[in-house]
């Protein structure tokens, strides 16, 4: 309970904070992929919705931990050039975090880093 608390809590700030400095806040929103009630909590407390992309993914891939934003990208079929993702992950000590993205990659393209 006392982490549904804290993501529920401290992502809806950490979104309100980021919202008076970037408007419009959000093209595409990627949620850490741990639990779907706190995914659609969230996305109701804040108001985003986005009938091409779910929010949520995790049903069909898996809690892949902190690789749950990549692996709800990588499911994203509707991505085009360009888009911008705001990322926000949280959990794992009771911390979060949130980043934008430039989409540019090609569906199945491969990049070494």
């Amino acid at each position: 309970f006392e982490v549904f608390a804290f993501a529920t809590r401290e992502v809806r700030s950490l979104v309100e904070e980021f919202r008076e400095v970037d408007e419009p806040p959000f093209q595409v929103l990627a949620l850490h992929q741990a639990s779907k009630l706190i995914v659609e909590r969230i996305r109701d407390q804040i108001g985003y919705s986005d009938s091409r992309l779910p929010v949520f993914n995790s049903d069909q891939i898996g809690n892949l931990g902190p690789a749950s934003i990549p692996g709800w990208i990588a499911m994203a079929t509707n991505l085009v050039q360009g888009s911008e993702i705001t990322a926000i992950g949280y959990g794992s000590g009771l911390s979060w975090g949130l980043v934008k993205i430039i989409w540019g990659a090609q569906q199945n393209e491969v990049h070494y880093v």
